[in-house]
Parts: C-alpha cells; structure tokens; sequence
C-alpha cells in the first residue's frame, strides 16, 4: 500500500485503530473470541500502529527540521508519559476487558488528534 502523504498514512492508520480495537472489544466482551481471530486483529492494530507512528514522527520533523532532535525527544517523552497512565489502567478488572477498552480510547483519540490536525489553521 503506498500513501502519497503522511498525513492521508496517519488518517487510514487512525481509522483502522478504530476499526481494529471496536473488533478486539466486542470480540472480548462477548467472551468468545478465538485465539487466531484475537492474534490477527492484534496483529493488525500493531501494524496501523507502526503506520500511525511513522508517520507522525516523520511530519512532526518535516515541520521542524532544523529542531529535529528536539522534535524526536518530546514525541518520545509523550509515548512515554502514555504507556505510564494506561499500564495501570489495565489492570482494573478483567485483563483482557479492559486492555480492549484502552484500545478503544486511545484509537479514538489518535484519530480525534488526527482529525484536529486537518482543520486549516486560524494563521
């Protein structure tokens, strides 16, 4: 699959987020999800992941290349404050329950920020 910008990569990634964690829920709310399915979908969320990431690291540094380093640390730093507040997150209840509801959550507001970041600027 080639994408012609970033952006249009970040949007499908978003979307397949969404599409992938609402599946990977249903599918451990009801309980009966089987193992291959569980692996494919998860499989599949990673790769929109690796998309979704890539791809935002490299438009953060074409907006701010000549702060290239700088750029790199904070979205590094960001990742970093995220997997702090969710990692405790998930170990409320059921394991499986409520990682598939992070998912959700975070899908949602990658494609909310994705979404906020194609509205054309005030400036």
């Amino acid at each position: 699959m080639k994408f012609r910008t970033p952006a249009q990569c970040t949007h499908v990634a978003s979307i397949g987020l969404v599409a992938g964690s609402i599946l990977m829920l249903a599918g451990m709310a009801s309980g009966a999800m089987p193992f291959l399915l569980y692996e494919m979908v998860m499989m599949f969320l990673l790769a929109c992941k690796g998309l979704c990431f890539t791809s935002t690291v490299a438009m953060a540094m074409n907006e701010e290349h000549n702060n290239a380093g700088t750029v790199s640390s904070l979205i590094g730093a960001v990742i970093f404050l995220f997997g702090g507040i969710v990692s405790p997150l998930v170990g409320i209840g059921s394991i499986t329950l409520s990682s598939s509801l992070i998912f959700v959550v975070c899908a949602f507001l990658a494609l909310h920020f994705d979404l906020l970041s194609r509205r054309p600027s005030a400036a």
